[in-house]
């Protein structure tokens, strides 16, 4: 350990060590703060790269400075003092993500959700200043014991202008670089993009989409399509494949075009995991402090700016009949195992009527033709019952009619048939895939008019051009 101050900052104790230098923790006696003193190897210093890394160090004040986000670790001073180099941050009583998931195993959907939100919330506040990070990787990103994620290290970031970084130079870590970085192009907020998307990878199957030596790394980012995840993990819902497609997508117009919209995505496709997620010794465990509860709503993804509309109100799952209940767990597990009454459990709590309790449940489905034979087992024990499966003993649930056939529907606010909707339903899939069903469902429940109900399933289509044409088809423009 160095003297017992560096600059007028007094060192407590040794936080790391690195290939560039040691972080120490160390108290400011001028404003009475604990802060993080990042200091550079003094060997390096006198090396041919020693003025590059005396930039970096500059860099990284110059754009943690002018960043005030509690997603991002704030940097409050540059300096040198007797020869050694340093950086005084905040300091965050946390550990690194990748110190936190266990490999091989995917990490708590709850705990993803509210991690990539306070992720991408950072990420788009950075990129709206101007900054991009171009090294988020697990090992830059500091978990507290409340479960909040901070941002560290823009010791490679690129400033709008000011920049020490040129085009052509390769800077990042390579199993979390975008393409564009490996072929030295311009970058922008997509390349951090895409590195979140690889990071999404990694939680939700328990592996990294990109492994091997770095030449291979740079093979596979450069040269093939992003693995599927539900290979690595069958419990994921179908639709998780092409979100994340999107978000590792080779070419960067493929990508979201900003974090707001990747933010937008992430809750549609997270919500349906979190309702599937085990409770209880159920849980999935993914360090050794207890998981925090339930996301609040200001944790759950949400895209910013859009009015919060809280969930229809439905009928609790024990108002479904039992011998309903059973046959979609018997049936739901001849295609993904014993998970199946944990899912019809949780999803029977939430859905409208039988048709959304089936769409959501065969979203858990990983193949086609699992899907399809689950379907046609419900259709045809829908004909065979005539009885209402919401309908308890002491009648049929309030809000709920019966049907010529005996089944029971919810009736429809937004002026819309059920023909007409399910006509809407098929022209919306060719643009945003199975997920349809459940906007159009969703949006029939809480809109109040045919205007509200467009505005609602279009909310999720981030292109513009495509949304256009989604209206176009259905003759709203």
């Amino acid at each position: 350990m160095p003297e017992q101050s560096i600059g007028r900052y007094r060192i407590e104790s040794i936080l790391g060590t690195g290939a560039m230098g040691v972080v120490y923790k160390a108290f400011d006696p001028h404003i009475h703060r604990v802060v993080a003193l990042k200091t550079v190897r003094q060997e390096l210093l006198v090396e041919d790269g020693g003025l590059a890394l005396i930039e970096r160090f500059r860099t990284e004040a110059r754009a943690a400075g002018r960043l005030q986000h509690p997603g991002i670790v704030s940097v409050y001073d540059f300096g040198e003092d007797k020869g050694i180099s340093f950086l005084a941050m905040e300091y965050v009583d946390g550990k690194p993500l990748h110190a936190i998931v266990r490999e091989g195993v995917p990490a708590d959907p709850a705990l993803i959700a509210r991690w990539m939100t306070q992720l991408l919330q950072a990420l788009d506040y950075a990129h709206r200043q101007g900054v991009v990070h171009r090294d988020i990787k697990p090992g830059n990103l500091l978990v507290t014991a409340d479960q909040r994620v901070k941002i560290a290290d823009f010791g490679v970031a690129r400033l709008d202008a000011g920049s020490v970084t040129h085009f052509g130079t390769v800077v990042g870590t390579p199993n979390y670089m975008s393409p564009e970085q490996f072929r030295g192009d311009p970058v922008d907020g997509r390349s951090d993009l895409f590195s979140v998307g690889v990071i999404l990878f990694q939680l939700v199957t328990g592996r990294r989409p990109y492994s091997g030596s770095a030449a291979t790394v740079m093979q596979q980012i450069l040269n093939e399509e992003p693995p599927r995840a539900s290979a690595h993990n069958p419990a994921l819902p179908v639709p998780m494949d092409r979100f994340l497609a999107r978000a590792m997508a080779r070419r960067p117009q493929d990508r979201y075009p900003d974090a707001a919209a990747f933010l937008q995505d992430l809750r549609v496709h997270f919500q349906i995991m979190v309702d599937a997620q085990p409770s209880g010794a159920d849980a999935t465990v993914t360090s050794d402090a207890a998981p925090p509860a339930r996301p609040s709503p200001e944790t759950v993804p949400h895209l910013a700016g859009s009015p919060r509309r809280p969930e229809p109100t439905t009928p609790s799952a024990s108002l479904w009949r039992s011998d309903t209940l059973a046959f979609l767990e018997r049936t739901l597990a001849l295609q993904i195992g014993p998970l199946a009454k944990v899912l019809v459990r949780k999803k029977s709590q939430k859905a409208a009527d039988f048709e959304a309790l089936a769409s959501e449940l065969a979203q858990e489905i990983p193949t086609l033709s699992g899907q399809k034979a689950f379907r046609d087992a419900l259709t045809n024990y829908r004909k065979s019952h005539a009885t209402d499966p919401r309908a308890t003993a002491a009648g049929a649930v309030p809000g709920f009619v019966a049907t010529g056939s005996g089944t029971a529907t919810a009736p429809v606010t937004c002026g819309l048939s059920q023909e007409e909707l399910d006509a809407i339903e098929k022209k919306l899939a060719a643009y945003v895939g199975p997920i349809a069903r459940i906007l159009v469902k969703r949006a029939a429940r809480t809109s109040r008019d045919e205007r509200e109900f467009y505005r609602l399933v279009t909310e999720q289509m981030t292109d513009g051009d495509a949304r256009g044409r989604f209206l176009k088809d259905v003759g709203m423009l």
